[in-house]
């Protein structure tokens, strides 16, 4: 089938904008530093991938909640990172998410971020991200170089309306009126001067 989708603007100026379209369960294409908001159903895992191209920056994925409680998890050799919630359990808390398929997961409640970094991306750059024992820091790193896929998962804790992001660390990320945007910096993430692309 073909779906057409139109677009009308109210007002005489310019518009700038992003269409996204996806099945249930296919997998939807992140862009570089461009947000996209999504809904999840309670139980329902939405899947995302990352094309990296660039060897020299690490990768910050981050998915801040509008509504409910999304949990993320991303993976480099699976393409469906996903949580559960166990079978028989009609009122549950994060002890009854059972969650499978990752390499990275982060386990803070309503928005997340986790930070992959290119020269050690086995390593938790966080307090609230695991790590899987199965990471591989030499398979990963080669990803940053020669180009690979990262997996995203987010599952609905609860029914959830989000903005899912990934970007270069220190690269601009465009942001939406009216719209909260989480991000992640340290005192060692200082850009002094960006290149043409914005990037640091």
């Amino acid at each position: 089938p073909t779906f057409i989708v139109g677009v009308f603007a109210s007002a005489s100026t310019n518009c700038r904008f992003n269409i996204v379209g996806s099945f249930t369960s296919t997998q939807i294409v992140l862009l570089a530093g461009v947000p996209q908001r999504h809904f999840v159903e309670e139980g329902v895992n939405e899947y995302f991938y990352f094309n990296v191209d660039r060897a020299d920056v690490d990768l910050q994925v981050t998915v801040t909640s509008i509504t409910g409680d999304p949990d993320m998890m991303i993976s480099y050799d699976d393409q469906y990172p996903s949580c559960r919630i166990q079978p028989g359990i009609s009122h549950y808390d994060y002890e009854h998410r059972l969650c499978s398929n990752y390499t990275w997961f982060s386990n803070n409640p309503k928005s997340d971020t986790v930070v992959i970094n290119h020269n050690n991306p086995c390593q938790a750059t966080a307090d609230t991200v695991a790590v899987s024992s199965t990471c591989d820091n030499d398979v990963v790193k080669d990803m940053f170089r020669t180009g690979g896929s990262f997996y995203v998962g987010v599952f609905g804790f609860s029914s959830s309306s989000f903005m899912i992001t990934a970007a270069y660390k220190g690269s601009r990320t465009k942001l939406v009126t009216g719209t909260p945007q989480t991000g992640h910096t340290s005192a060692q993430d200082v850009c002094r001067s960006r290149d043409s692309a914005g990037a640091c």
